[in-house]
């Protein structure tokens, strides 16, 4: 016959494995949202679009629209160190071959103002 003590062991170490487990889940999930992962950053020198936006239309919406699904809008004041850029400037990484198709798409679009080809991250219209 099992002693009395033995009849909890179990039922303990299961509560303290789903409570563990629990804190595991718990802190992986708080150390995700302190670090997030980074935007990847296009090659040096690599094309890149600069526009304006036409407000209140949101920079990614419009960057997939122009350079197709995964494409990120990026402040350009904040990449050039420009804080007080006005009107706010973005700029749009793009792949190779994408240049004059995504700058045609970029002249047509009601969102869009003044649309540039440049370099990654801060060169001069091409």
């Amino acid at each position: 016959m099992p002693s009395r003590l033995g009849r909890f062991v179990l039922p303990v170490l299961v509560l303290v494995i789903s409570i563990l487990s629990v804190l595991i889940v718990l802190q992986g999930r708080a150390g995700s949202d302190s670090n997030p992962l980074p935007k990847p950053v296009p090659a040096l020198g690599s094309p890149t679009l600069v526009f304006v936006i036409n407000p209140p239309a949101d920079p990614n919406a419009v960057a997939v629209r122009l350079a197709g699904p995964g494409a990120l809008a990026y402040s350009y004041a904040e990449v050039c160190g420009m804080k007080d850029l006005r009107p706010p400037k973005f700029i749009l990484p793009l792949a190779g071959g994408q240049r004059d198709a995504v700058l045609e798409r970029a002249r047509k679009d009601p969102d869009v103002r003044d649309p540039v080809i440049s370099v990654w991250p801060c060169g001069a219209g091409l």
